[in-house]
């Protein structure tokens, strides 16, 4: 099943990957996707723990972006926690995201 085939006014749970794939750009089936939820043309539903993901997935990316971190950006964050106070993109991300 693709995402467009959802009939409209279902409900769907958007896990992690619809909203990385949608916010990095490499997916713009799952951007239309999301979009659709945001019209109300589907009933959109999601978990805390999907955000904690996409929040901390997110701050990865950014780290990786601004060239901050090394093959392993969740150990170069954990030894540098000045990194992490740096970080801005993820928290806008998120604020959108729930806005």
């Amino acid at each position: 099943m693709n995402l467009a085939s959802i009939f409209p006014g279902s409900a769907v749970f958007i896990d992690t990957n619809i909203l990385i794939h949608s916010r990095t750009g490499k997916s713009q089936e799952c951007t239309r996707f999301l979009a659709e939820c945001a019209s109300g043309n589907l009933t959109a539903y999601t978990s805390t723990v999907v955000l904690a993901e996409f929040s901390h997935r997110m701050m990865l990316i950014e780290c990786k972006e601004m060239g901050l971190t090394t093959a392993n950006p969740a150990k170069a964050m954990r030894e540098q926690p000045a990194l992490v106070r740096n970080l801005s993109i993820y928290a806008d991300d998120i604020r959108q995201l729930l806005g």
